[in-house]
């Protein structure tokens, strides 16, 4: 068993959920069943739907209706008035309760102060409510509002909601563990989000839960979700075998592989990782597909899906097909290329790969962008279209190039998911499909070629609907990169394809050139691998609902139990054990440890408790860093300011450079900086920025006021009077600012000072960035 077949029994317990868990490449690939979920729901949904006749229901659509204008008014106190909004109401099956069919209820207003939009579904059986949810925005509402209460206030405002309108069932809730709560921070809404699953004696049932939305600033009920069956045959208890036996198996079953992780900043997602860490994975102990939860009575693992497999296939190619690859590039070092360069390598990859007839249209050059899709590399992306059919969108796509290399980076085809009818004979086998795949990579990246694993496993998914077989459409390949024998899984080259045109679906290549990575040597052992992975977990008997019918027109669900794995540390998602240290780490690379417990213990009984609180989870303060005493420097300013408005790189793909001297384009805080510019925080001259300087309480006031957008009006500092006994001290030009935070309630006194020579702490600006926000409009 090679180091890349990985398969973490965490991400295979959340991916139960949509029945289907697809692999390529020997490892559970998120995205492969993310892909084959979407398959189903978009493909297989449709047609089993319109086998479905709404008559049958036994709710009609008039009596729906008039169930969510009285649910509307009972939840919400919305007395909807009709004529004032567009209806759409559509009948189709449920999307969890895949046994259910709803009637979907959708209200849309829009005029000049605000949008309105609601969504009702509803049991087309039983008239129960499944969902509910009303999203309102005003016009010129600024997208980055401040919360007022704490998630722990919402969360009581969650409980009484459902105390009030499903009381019966609120007793056999309990709230859901937040196996991300390490991840609590940063989410950068102001909305709280609650899931309370039911527990029978004990023992949860995740598909039967309750969920419900606060909005933190004015504590309103956003949406209410219910998924219950009263009816399910829960299975006795009587029969499971031990933990101590379940434990056995899990051990049994269980490796440790080695494995390459990114370890980067997850605050800031558009960068490539800082740096990279060796950790040991859990996976499948022998050669197999999958490893999944374990069934609680017979004591085998399962995969608990609704699809049919045929055999499996491997395929891979020898050192010597490598090296014939190998010998075949070509590329050399160039200058960086132009626009017409960038057309004309464009148009030739797309005319290689389809034909003629398409026009590059739309091109764009980015220079260091997201990283997610350009790898932070400076690239030329177009779109590419062909005048064909009804719709341009039908013929094209989108294709990015290295600016330097001209090599691709990425091209995506516009295509659809539907499965195919096995009376239609496709184009491509999966094997033939490898062999373009390998084909594809000697034309396009044949310098990769030694340093990626191409063995490849694949097993056919096969769907019924009415009894009609239905298999894959696309077949999807990831060819990770492999560095000292061990895969790194943020680095790969994966070609999809359409079994049935046989056309190209997808093609993307993500390498970090730069990554410096770990030695192998020094590593813990396997065995003190697993030892520490157990000791950081603990098996949990769980219900949980399984369709067993292969046909997804006719779902058969059955409740049966199961053991799986969890976190021994409730609230935290294990991932992997660091193969240096011994350490768990989470699937970012970070230690698992109570952050949360340690930045809430720090600022716990603390006079802005409850602001910083609010802005740690709306992602405008660090709180693995924060230090409220500290002395502020200017940077710390910017990137809180910024951070406040919002952080969104991609918006600087047509910015202009800094004129600023003293900070080159490659450093972190360049596009803090950038960002900072484009929101009038700074201005953009010829000086240099003294980032790591302390800065005052007046300049605090100014960079702050600057970003409510006030600063013309601040400029007129004689018509300002301030009301403190120092304000002889705030610089002239500085007293409209000072004047302006102080009318906005942002500004106050102290012993009725203002201190405006005295350096910021950290606390006070954050405190300061609270009330600003709740200024803004």
């Amino acid at each position: 068993m090679t180091g890349k077949r990985i398969v973490s029994l965490m991400i295979i317990a959340g991916l139960l959920c949509l029945n289907i868990v697809a692999v390529s490449a020997d490892q559970v690939v998120v995205r492969e069943a993310v892909r084959v979920q979407s398959e189903v729901s978009s493909g297989a949904t449709a047609m089993a739907q319109s086998t479905v006749d709404e008559k049958n229901a036994e709710i009609s659509k008039d009596e729906a209706k008039a169930i969510a204008l009285k649910a509307l008014k009972d939840y919400f106190g919305t007395q909807l008035d009709e004529k004032k909004y567009e209806t759409e109401i559509s009948f189709r099956q449920d999307y969890e309760l895949r046994e259910t069919f709803v009637w979907d209820i959708q209200w849309h207003m829009y005029n000049e102060e605000k949008s309105v939009n609601i969504n009702v579904s509803i049991d087309a059986n039983k008239g129960k409510i499944f969902d509910i949810r009303k999203h309102e925005y005003f016009h010129g509402q600024d997208s980055r509002r401040i919360a007022t209460i704490t998630q722990e206030q919402a969360e009581v405002l969650a409980q009484d909601f459902i105390k009030k309108v499903n009381p019966d069932k609120y007793k056999q809730l309990s709230q859901m563990e937040d196996e991300f709560a390490q991840y609590r921070y940063g989410t950068g809404s102001a909305e709280y989000y609650f899931k309370y699953v039911r527990q029978i004696d004990g023992v949860p049932f995740d598909a039967n839960y309750i969920s419900v939305e606060i909005d933190g600033v004015d504590k309103r009920i956003i949406s209410y979700s219910c998924r219950w069956n009263d009816e399910a045959d829960i299975p006795s208890r009587t029969d499971v075998i031990s933990k101590e036996k379940a434990e056995e198996i899990y051990r049994e079953k269980l490796k440790m592989s080695l494995q390459y992780i990114p370890y980067g900043d997850r605050y800031d997602y558009s960068k490539p990782p800082k740096k990279i860490k060796l950790v040991y994975a859990p996976g499948s102990a022998a050669d197999d597909y999958y490893v999944g939860v374990l069934d609680a009575k017979s004591g085998t693992m399962t995969d608990l899906g609704i699809v049919e497999r045929a055999e499996q296939k491997v395929k891979d190619i020898t050192g010597e097909e490598k090296e014939k690859i190998y010998r075949k590039n070509t590329s050399k070092a160039v200058k960086e290329i132009d626009q017409n360069e960038a057309s004309k390598r464009m148009t030739d990859i797309v005319q290689k790969m389809f034909g003629d007839g398409y026009t590059i249209e739309s091109l764009r050059y980015s220079e260091q962008n997201d990283y997610w899709e350009t790898n932070g590399q400076k690239s030329w992306s177009a779109q590419f279209s062909k005048e064909e059919g009804s719709m341009r969108y039908d013929y094209g796509g989108r294709i990015t190039i290295d600016a330097k290399s001209g090599q691709l980076i990425s091209l995506y085809r516009h295509y659809d998911f539907e499965m195919q009818d096995t009376t239609q004979q496709p184009k491509l086998t999966w094997e033939k499909a490898y062999d373009k795949a390998i084909e594809m990579i000697g034309k396009y990246y044949p310098e990769k070629i030694k340093d990626i694993d191409t063995k490849q496993i694949y097993m056919q998914s096969i769907h019924y609907i009415n009894d009609k077989q239905y298999v894959d459409r696309t077949f999807y390949f990831n060819f990770q990169r492999m560095v000292n024998g061990v895969p790194y899984s943020n680095n790969q080259i994966s070609i999809g394809f359409d079994a049935y045109s046989g056309m190209i679906n997808d093609i993307r290549c993500r390498w970090d050139e730069d990554a410096q990575f770990p030695s192998v040597e020094g590593v813990l052992g396997e065995e003190k691998a697993e030892e520490i992975y157990f000791e950081s977990s603990k098996l949990q008997l769980a219900y949980m609902a399984v369709n067993k019918s292969k046909d997804l027109n006719k779902p058969q669900m059955e409740v049966v139990l199961i053991y799986r794995i969890k976190p021994a540390q409730s609230g935290y998602q294990m991932g992997y054990v660091d193969a240096l240290t011994g350490e768990v780490v989470g699937y970012d690379g970070e230690v698992i440890k109570s952050q949360q417990n340690d930045f809430e213990k720090k600022i716990h009984g603390h006079w802005a408790e409850k602001q910083l609180n609010i802005l740690a989870f709306q992602g405008i303060i660090d709180p693995k860093a924060f230090e409220m005493d500290k002395e502020a420097t200017w940077m710390d300013v910017v990137k809180m300011l910024v951070n406040t408005k919002g952080y969104e790189p991609y918006m600087l793909r047509s910015a202009e450079p800094l004129k600023i001297r003293n900070i080159k384009q490659d450093h972190d805080d360049y596009k803090y900086l950038q960002m900072a510019v484009m929101y009038g925080i700074l201005d953009n001259t010829e000086e240099p920025f003294n980032r790591e300087v302390n800065i005052t309480r007046e300049e605090m006031a100014q960079l702050v006021v600057k970003m409510l957008q006030y600063d013309k009006l601040a400029k007129s500092s004689d018509i300002f009077k301030l009301p403190f006994t120092d304000a002889q001290q705030v610089s002239k030009d500085r007293i409209g600012y000072v004047a302006i935070g102080v009318g906005l309630g942002i500004f106050e006194g102290d012993n009725g000072a203002f201190r405006p020579l005295d350096n910021a702490t950290m606390v006070e600006v954050a405190s300061t960035v609270y009330k600003a926000l709740g200024s803004m409009k």
